[in-house]
């Protein structure tokens, strides 16, 4: 008797635990309200309307049993708010999350909208988004998932570099789909490129292109850097007429 009560006890505390962590974690937990059904949830909370099944298969559920003040758990993995999932990682990283800040500990990690990723010293990680563009943070490097929308006509990222570098990778992109990496300082805005970006404690930002075209704006000026080309702005200024690269820094990316 004693030792089914305790297994009870333990098990409550499970879940307890389970739901109080829910929203930081591979899924988070809403509450159906009145008036809702399964189709509504999926266009309200899904990336598309065909992951409802998916949807129901996660909670273990039939759409007519869908009810007001039922809880569902909606995974990170099918939800509007992802935004590119964790290839790689060596060291320290943290990300902050609905203003937490959690160290992230294993690859296949899913990132949302508006997540913070900070690496410390000897440490890089490498993000994938869905449409195969991927960008590797290097140490002592802050990032901001701003913002990563999609429709059926395409699709727009934009990353925030607060502090450090990164390489960026992204694939040919659909007419009205965009990518940019903005700063403090500049933004630069692609459509099919590689290319690294920094920016020191000054502020000063440096972008070097290794394949395809990079727009750099500052100061209500903006360049095209192209192949095997680099610009620098200093922040307040307009960039630099780009110049040639004299050499080129190596990235090995994850496979």
């Amino acid at each position: 008797m004693k030792k089914t009560f305790l297994l009870m006890a333990a098990l409550l505390l499970l879940s307890a635990t389970l739901f109080s962590q829910a929203n930081t974690g591979d899924y988070k937990v809403i509450t159906v309200k009145k008036g809702e059904t399964a189709d509504t949830i999926a266009r309200k909370y899904l990336k598309y309307r065909s992951y409802k099944s998916n949807l129901m298969d996660y909670n273990h559920i039939k759409e007519a049993q869908v009810k007001p003040g039922m809880r569902l758990k909606i995974p990170y993995s099918i939800s509007k708010e992802r935004a590119a999932s964790v290839k790689f990682l060596r060291g320290r990283v943290q990300r902050k999350t609905n203003g937490r800040w959690m160290p992230i500990r294993r690859s296949g990690t899913i990132l949302l909208q508006h997540d913070i990723i900070k690496t410390g010293n000897k440490s890089r990680i490498e993000i994938h988004f869905d449409n195969g563009s991927k960008l590797q943070l290097s140490s002592n490097s802050t990032l901001a998932l701003k913002k990563y929308s999609f429709s059926t006509k395409g699709r727009k990222t934009n990353v925030n570099l607060k502090s450090g570098s990164l390489f960026a990778n992204v694939n040919k992109l659909r007419r009205k789909s965009s990518f940019k990496v903005s700063t403090v300082t500049a933004v630069a805005g692609v459509r099919g490129t590689q290319f690294y970006v920094s920016i020191d404690k000054q502020k000063t930002v440096k972008v070097e292109v290794y394949k395809g075209t990079v727009k750099v704006s500052a100061n209500n000026k903006v360049v095209s850097v192209k192949k095997n080309h680099k610009t620098e702005v200093i922040s307040g200024k307009a960039p630099i007429k780009p110049q040639k690269l004299t050499s080129t820094r190596r990235v090995k990316w994850a496979r």
